[in-house]
């Protein structure tokens, strides 16, 4: 893993923004221009050498169209290069988080908000589509969202160029869940597969719930190609009916049916907004100016008079009195972030006399500095996560009164107010960095207060940690985020020596009878590596900063028991899949064993991609781990598809092929998660095979 200071090609390395099985993205620098830039890295050593050649050559192809596409919603690749063993890509630094990740901290998005954020999809789909460049893989991953909920389209590693070679028909690259059902059946695909997958985004944005969801690939796909979803308003009530035909056309399974053009779905997506009426849509920042070549800000009245400013103004203080006597929420929360900037905007503009503006600016000052402010830190500190409180609660209205400060800090300051909103904010920032230390000190403790800590607590209690250190990220405390980023790494050691000693007494039992207890072993095991993993995840950035070892010596004995343990389970999955599947005499394997071998598969993919955080982490060497693990699951993969092939197509045999692929789905969905897209694709094009005949 690089550290702070060290270069990559042009680039100066400041952070790490995350990391996964085949690399790490940082934040950078170039040295060249001073320009903040995202830098995604590709470990090549990670890379087995069945997948290589395909993983390194869509690296490179989203390089070259990254390059060649300049619009405001496409992130822009600046520079590919190779140093040593990484591969990576310099690209434009969006300041903002997944869409995904946007939907698990904030599901109810606003009717409007999910409008705006489709509409820009659109957008930038419209334009890659006249560069005769398709995506083929549209998800919420791929879909970066501002602070101001601007967003930007990314990863465009599978997509399909006009003459291009790379991909050819049959292929079957992209994720199941959004694929148009041509693109499944390995059709030749054109723009349309990518409304398909718009479409599929927007029903997920509107409802919360994907329309294709099934326990198994093949299901999954089933459902794609002969099932329509329910229409969104009989999912979600509130939804107005209107965009029920828009999203029935964006998922027709016809593509002549759908929509021909993305300018086209905006267009009917408008109209719907229309027929919805503007009442029955939640204000959003960016709804209705983005696509009018407009300031997004600027409000929709072109009228320059000081009754607008007041109508603002009247709706800002309204709002504030609300979130404050009340509870903030999204709806609010969005609106006020629309309104804020609108004022700003027009007074800017605004033509009469300097004291009249003055005037107004008073007016508003007095809304947003001095009594809200206070109630509102003291309604942050009140209700600060603590151990016991409701995680709905905690995840949700608690943090949403923290954003609600941070808007009104921002407001007071740029009205002139700025000593006692940094005053209110300093207080607030000791008081949760305080929380956060001594919460901190408390979960360390209960991790050690017995051999069989209370994981279910810790786990839930780490949420409302991490929820701490959010405040302070969304309050600007860089300072006593870096110091809790370090706290949760060192917190991370102690989780790992937990870890380490429970491995060890099971490996070190010679009593073969005691080998029947791994399943409570592993139970346990799980929850701890899950936890110390999303502290290694809370304090990457500090251990950039510092060159902190987690755990010290115990990281090489965790990585040695961790790669015996995956050893253990590896063997009993092998048994498993050996006793192969046989209709004629009756044997199906029943729902326990199902879920048992399910269950190890997934357990087996945890252990893998913490050894690889660890060796991220503490400089690890591995030692080939990764094609140990591959070649056991292409092997699992292969018997599998054997078994698969051998039960007649249309023979009475439902059971039998429903639990072989259930097993193949566990599979392709760890060969998702290291990267190992050609793994991934053997098993959904044999699966496709299967269905279609």
């Amino acid at each position: 893993m690089l550290r702070t200071g060290q270069t990559l090609g042009a680039y100066r390395i400041e952070s790490m923004l995350g990391r996964g099985a085949m690399g790490v993205v940082y934040r950078g620098a170039d040295s060249r221009d001073g320009a903040t830039v995202a830098i995604k890295t590709l470990r090549s050593e990670l890379l087995v050498d069945s997948e290589q050649t395909g993983i390194l050559a869509r690296f490179r192809q989203e390089a070259d169209i990254g390059k060649r596409l300049r619009h405001p919603r496409i992130v822009r690749i600046r520079d590919y290069g190779e140093q040593g063993d990484i591969v990576y890509l310099a690209m434009e630094f969006v300041a903002g988080q997944e869409l995904g990740r946007l939907l698990e901290r904030q599901p109810n998005l606003p009717v409007g908000m999910s409008l705006a954020i489709l509409l820009q999809l659109l957008n930038a789909l419209a334009y890659a589509h006249a560069q005769g460049v398709i995506h083929r893989d549209i998800k919420p991953a791929n879909i970066l969202v501002r602070s101001d909920y601007t967003i930007a389209l990314t990863d465009f590693g599978i997509a399909h160029i006009g003459g291009s070679g790379l991909t050819h028909t049959g292929d079957l690259l992209g994720s199941p869940q959004y694929m148009a059902p041509e693109q499944l059946r390995g059709e030749a695909v054109d723009s349309r597969a990518d409304l398909f997958a718009a479409g599929v985004v927007f029903y997920f944005l509107l409802t919360q719930r994907k329309p294709f969801v099934a326990d198994s690939l093949a299901a999954l796909m089933h459902r794609v190609l002969h099932d329509d979803p329910l229409p969104p308003s009989a999912v979600n009530r509130t939804l107005p009916a209107a965009f029920d035909g828009v999203l029935r056309r964006a998922l027709a399974k016809d593509r002549r049916r759908r929509f021909t053009s993305a300018l086209e779905f905006a267009a009917a997506l408008r109209r719907a907004r229309s027929t919805a009426g503007e009442t029955a849509l939640e204000p959003t920042v960016i709804a209705s100016e983005l696509f009018r070549r407009r300031p997004a800000s600027v409000p929709p009245s072109e009228r320059s008079d000081g009754a607008e400013l007041d109508a603002l103004a009247d709706r800002i203080g309204e709002l504030l009195r609300e979130c404050v006597s009340e509870r903030a929420t999204a709806r609010r929360l969005a609106e006020l972030n629309e309104t804020f900037p609108a004022w700003f905007a027009l007074a800017d503009r605004f033509a009469p006399s300097s004291a009249e503006i003055a005037g107004r600016r008073a007016r508003l000052r007095e809304m947003c500095a001095g009594e809200p402010l206070a109630t509102l830190v003291s309604s942050i500190k009140r209700d600060a996560p603590l151990p016991g409180r409701a995680m709905r609660q905690a995840r949700g209205d608690w943090l949403e009164l923290v954003r609600l400060f941070v808007h009104i800090h921002r407001a007071a300051v740029r009205l002139g107010e700025g000593q006692a909103a940094d005053l209110a904010r300093a207080g607030l920032i000791r008081e949760l960095a305080g929380a956060f230390l001594s919460y901190a000190g408390s979960l360390n403790r209960l991790l050690f207060s017995d051999d069989s800590p209370q994981l279910t607590r810790i786990s839930a209690d780490l949420m409302r940690l991490d929820l701490l250190q959010l405040a302070l990220e969304e309050l600007g405390a860089t300072a006593e985020v870096n110091h809790a980023r370090q706290t949760s790494l060192l917190f991370a050691g102690q989780v790992m020596s937990k870890v380490n000693a429970m491995v060890r007494q099971f490996l070190d039992h010679r009593d073969p009878l005691a080998r029947y207890g791994v399943a409570g072993l592993l139970v346990e095991v799980d929850e701890l590596i899950v936890l110390a993993d999303r502290l290694l995840e809370g304090g990457a950035e500090a251990s950039l900063a510092e060159p902190v070892e987690p755990g010290g010596a115990v990281l090489p004995e965790l990585v040695g028991n961790i790669r015996a343990l995956a050893e253990l389970i590896g063997r009993e999955l092998a048994g498993q899949a050996a006793d192969r599947f046989s209709a004629d005499a009756g044997r199906v394997p029943d729902a326990a064993g199902q879920t048992l071998f399910v269950g190890r598969l997934r357990q087996l993919g945890l252990l893998y991609r913490f050894a690889t955080h660890l060796e991220a982490v503490g400089r690890i060497d591995l030692g080939g781990l990764a094609a140990e693990v591959h070649g056991f699951l292409r092997g699992l993969a292969d018997r599998l598809l054997l078994d698969l092939r051998a039960l007649a197509v249309g023979e009475r045999a439902d059971a039998p092929a429903e639990q072989l692929w259930v097993r193949l789905t566990a599979i392709a969905e760890l060969a998702e998660q290291f990267g190992w897209l050609e793994l991934r694709q053997r098993i959904l094009i044999a699966t496709r095979d299967r269905l279609t005949g």
